[in-house]
């Protein structure tokens, strides 16, 4: 989720160790700028993989026959996150500060990210102490990550419950933080 320019090429070359071992996966890869979709796109026929994009795929449209699905739209990243079995979240294998890891460990699988990740420390110590939260150094560690957790579905499982466990266990501490002051004000 949330990748980022130079990320969809990495995530490409990954795709290409997995579909090797795991020919069904689907790859689905969500720009942080839907505006890049189509250059994602070009990106993935130059990998050698089918590529169609979410707005094809409403009802009443052709089903998804495509190895790799761009997300060409709005407001749908949380929609998936919640069906996929593993999540990478981007702007973190490139030096971008990362992106919120918070809103793919809700839905109970593993989040995997970059060591890239300054603008969002707190959410990968939380993740990373609970054991939900997997940093990767690059894309190869990526795709070692990736095949270790599809060969593996129970580490996957259990990684996927840490890392929901670790956000509901911190859930309201904004209001919590905020208890604390308004008690020290008064």
């Amino acid at each position: 989720g949330s990748v980022r320019n130079r990320e969809d090429r990495i995530l490409l070359d990954v795709y290409k160790k997995i579909v090797r071992i795991f020919p069904e996966t689907l790859l689905i890869i969500a720009p942080r700028h839907i505006q890049r979709a189509g250059v994602i796109g070009k990106h993935v026929a130059e990998h050698g993989f089918s590529c169609q994009y979410r707005s094809d795929l409403d009802p009443g449209s052709s089903p998804r026959n495509a190895s790799v699905v761009v997300v060409d739209t709005m407001g749908e990243l949380m929609a998936t996150y919640s069906i996929a079995s593993i999540a990478f979240c981007g702007g973190s294998l490139v030096p971008l500060g990362g992106q919120n890891i918070l809103e793919a460990a809700v839905w109970g699988i593993p989040v995997l990210f970059g060591p890239s990740m300054e603008d969002f420390l707190d959410a990968r110590a939380l993740l990373c102490a609970s054991g939900g939260g997997i940093q990767v150094t690059d894309g190869r560690d990526l795709a070692e990550k990736i095949l270790y957790y599809l060969s593996r579905p129970d580490r996957a499982a259990q990684a996927g419950r840490l890392a929901r466990r670790a956000v509901a266990a911190n859930s309201r501490a904004a209001e919590k933080h905020a208890g604390v002051i308004c008690r020290i004000l008064a």
